[in-house]
């Protein structure tokens, strides 16, 4: 009798590697497997980034563009161990209270009354379990709304002009 476990907690890279669910998988600037906190990412050509799916790589401006005029902040890639890969710029942490700390380009983020966490993005949410990208409003269920308006009268035919949402970074 043959038995097959699955871990469906995880995202298989290879025979030796593998990430957290809702990753993606990518190679670390040393050879190595990474992983992009972001399901169905898009790995960045530094191997060191990555940006949400259906996203460019925009290294030079260190942002992640989904058409002209939206950009995203781009993801550090983690170690398979899940510490965060150092960037080529250096980082100084900053203090979130409580003896909580976060990394420069990241945004101290509630998590309860007397806890913190550390968010990619600089938008915290207010349920304490999401953070959303600049431009972006926090909305139920973890989605992220453009904060961008439109008079949507105007489009009354045009349904589907555009996504204007995404899923939030969980804490």
């Amino acid at each position: 009798l043959l038995k097959i476990h699955l871990n469906l907690d995880a995202v298989t890279c290879d025979e030796q590697s593998s990430c957290s669910a809702d990753s993606t998988c990518c190679y670390l600037s040393t050879g190595e497997r990474g992983c992009c906190p972001l399901p169905e990412a898009v790995c960045c050509p530094d191997r060191e980034h990555c940006c949400p799916k259906d996203y460019k790589c925009d290294l030079h401006r260190r942002s992640c563009i989904k058409t002209t005029w939206l950009h995203v902040e781009i993801v550090p890639l983690a170690h398979i161990g899940g510490q965060t890969l150092q960037s080529s710029v250096s980082e100084k942490d900053i203090q979130c209270g409580g003896g909580y700390s976060c990394k420069d380009s990241e945004t101290c983020c509630p998590t309860s009354q007397s806890t913190w966490g550390c968010c990619p993005s600089p938008k915290c949410c207010d349920d304490m379990k999401h953070c959303c990208p600049a431009g972006y409003k926090c909305g139920e269920g973890g989605i992220c709304t453009s904060a961008l308006s439109f008079d949507w009268k105007s489009w009354k035919n045009w349904r589907v002009f555009f996504s204007k949402k995404k899923r939030a970074s969980t804490l």
